[in-house]
């Protein structure tokens, strides 16, 4: 390696793209202190409200080898072009799609006035239209992927599936069979336009498939240990391919936030009620239910869990947020306006909070919690793995191509096999690492 690297990174819009990104610029410059990295930031918040500016991120980042660079915002019409699309991959795509000529803009000023040398770039899976700009400039693209390596199996494995794919919709009862996946998964666990040559998500997907074999080297935010199956499988794959640009996969995580500093200094407000109640609740007996930072309940969903939770005596923290059209600010309120029965919080009180934002990291580390049920999106995952807490799975909250069989088959990690109690629960004293908790 050279004296010194200079490499600018691109990631994802949304927090569950950025956040793993930010930690692994962070351990990346921490390492090796002769890389240099800038971070080209997109302003998400028409799409994804909940995601931290720049600013939270750069008073975490105690390095000269790591920098924020906050792009400019999208004019107000093309906010509105963007939102009058569907919610969910088709209008990130288009977020990132407006944002190319920004990016390309933003990269020349960085290469003609103050960059050194640009030695490569580090790209999201939704940036990866950059690599155009990367052969222009003749260096080096990697390729990091925020989500688990099951998922980049099946991305690396598309070409192949291309030919089976049809152009009208079939039975989602149909089984997939993948490398990357231990087991066949039905149709119906998958985005649907995986299924439509015609629509334009299942072109971007397959157009980044193909990308893929044309990168440097392809980074992956998981480790043997968790999804052994599907990493061996990656191997096999890269070993049986012809295609020499399949030689460079990389396991990097659990990249998370394991202190929760990122998202305690956007949230602070309504940090100390919510610490408060878990210190005050036996070891291990809190329910905590949270389903992401884009997700939401329905009037319908929101009462049937409200009447579980009373029903079922246990404790419970629930970070009930607002539909994600909602006009309100949910950066600390509970929707507590569709669904949640009369006199919830009066017969609950005490054993139960509900909130609309919840510090993930720092519930999933409190000795209190003793179960996590969630959407299982890719960073959640992590973050119950890491810190030894059950994690139970609500498939209807949200489809996501990460959680198909992962929640199951081919994934390791630590189970407690004692049931959360009403009073506290069982004997278990060790969180990840042997750690007391």
């Amino acid at each position: 390696m050279k004296s010194k690297a200079e490499l600018i990174v691109v990631p994802g819009p949304g927090i569950g793209h950025l956040v793993p990104t930010i930690e692994f610029a962070r351990a990346l410059t921490q390492r090796d202190h002769r890389v240099s990295l800038t971070v080209l930031v997109m302003d998400d918040s028409p799409i994804a409200p909940a995601t931290p500016t720049p600013h939270h991120f750069a008073s975490l980042i105690s390095t000269d080898h790591l920098r924020l660079v906050q792009l400019p915002s999208l004019s107000p019409q093309t906010i509105s072009q963007i939102l009058a699309n569907g919610p969910g991959i088709p209008r990130i795509g288009l977020l990132v799609h407006h944002y190319m000529p920004i990016i390309k803009d933003s990269v020349s000023r960085l290469v003609s006035t103050e960059l050194t040398q640009l030695d490569g770039f580090i790209l999201d899976t939704y940036t990866s239209g950059v690599l155009e700009i990367a052969d222009e400039l003749g260096v080096p693209s990697y390729v990091y992927c925020t989500y688990g390596a099951a998922v980049l199996g099946l991305m690396l494995h598309l070409p192949d599936l291309d030919s089976v794919v049809e152009t009208e919709s079939g039975s989602n009862s149909a089984e997939l069979t993948t490398p990357s996946y231990r087991n066949s998964v039905p149709r119906s666990a998958f985005p649907q336009f995986m299924f439509h040559k015609d629509d334009e998500g299942y072109k971007r997907l397959l157009d980044l498939s193909k990308k893929l074999r044309n990168v440097k080297g392809i980074l992956v935010n998981s480790f043997a240990e968790f999804e052994s199956y599907a990493v061996d499988s990656i191997d096999r794959m890269v070993c049986e391919s012809q295609d020499q640009v399949l030689r460079k996969v990389y396991p990097v995580g659990p990249m998370i936030d394991r202190s929760g500093e990122i998202h305690q200094s956007a949230n602070g407000a309504h940090l100390d009620q919510i610490m408060e109640f878990l210190d005050k609740q036996p070891r291990k007996s809190v329910i905590f239910l949270c389903f992401g930072s884009m997700g939401s309940l329905n009037p319908g969903q929101v009462t049937e869990i409200a009447n579980g939770l009373e029903r079922s005596g246990h404790r419970f923290l629930w970070a009930l947020r607002r539909p994600s059209n909602s006009n309100s600010n949910n950066e600390g309120g509970a929707n507590l306006e569709g669904g949640i029965p009369d006199g919830f919080a009066e017969r609950t009180a005490g054993r139960g909070l509900v909130c609309g934002w919840a510090p993930q990291v720092r519930v999933l580390g409190h000795v209190a919690t003793g179960c996590f049920v969630s959407h299982c999106g890719w960073n959640s995952s992590l973050e119950s793995a890491w810190f030894g807490v059950p994690i139970l799975d609500v498939a209807a909250i949200r489809g996501r191509i990460e959680r198909t069989r992962s929640s199951g088959e081919g994934v390791g990690g630590g189970d407690r096999d004692e049931e959360v109690g009403r009073e506290g629960g069982g004997s278990h004293e060790c969180g990840r690492g042997g750690e007391k908790r």
